[in-house]
């Protein structure tokens, strides 16, 4: 079984999903600075050691967001970017488009980010009954599960 790690980038939003090699699966949320997330990434190296990363693909600007908070978010997922590839780990970029239709029957009224989220959330809190997620991180959640069905 591949040892997986995803990532959903966010500069204040983002989580991080795993599967080790034995089975285990675990999270939690991305730190906000690049040197807590190459910390982050160190110690994920060591206990996960994942063979594989997947991240989402993220990063275009999104008309009315604000330009600091835009800047910020760039600079994250620039973080994201190379945090990976300086340790050596493979990485996959996955738009999300690409794998949020890996799960369909999308409730109506799903077109806000709120109801998107509560969606992929459930998804994520079922499949994972026995880890402790909260909505932030289902997401991430839900990329590994994408993940999975594309590594095993």
């Amino acid at each position: 079984m591949k040892s997986i790690l995803a990532i959903d980038p966010g500069s204040s939003s983002g989580a991080y999903a795993y599967r080790t090699e034995d089975g285990s699966i675990g999270g939690g949320n991305l730190p906000e600075s690049p040197i807590e997330i190459v910390d982050l990434f160190r110690d994920l190296e060591e206990k996960v050691k994942p063979n594989i990363v997947y991240i989402e693909k993220t990063g275009k600007y999104m008309k009315g967001n604000s330009g600091p908070g835009a800047v910020k978010f760039a600079r994250h997922c620039g973080a994201l970017d190379v945090i990976p590839y300086a340790l050596g780990l493979p990485s996959v970029y996955i738009s999300p488009a690409k794998w949020m239709n890996h799960f369909p029957g999308k409730p109506k009224g799903s077109d806000t980010k709120d109801a998107r989220k509560t969606f992929l959330y459930s998804i994520a809190a079922t499949r994972f009954a026995n880890v402790k997620i909260n909505k932030k991180q289902g997401d991430a959640y839900c990329l590994l599960i994408y993940a999975m069905s594309l590594e095993d």
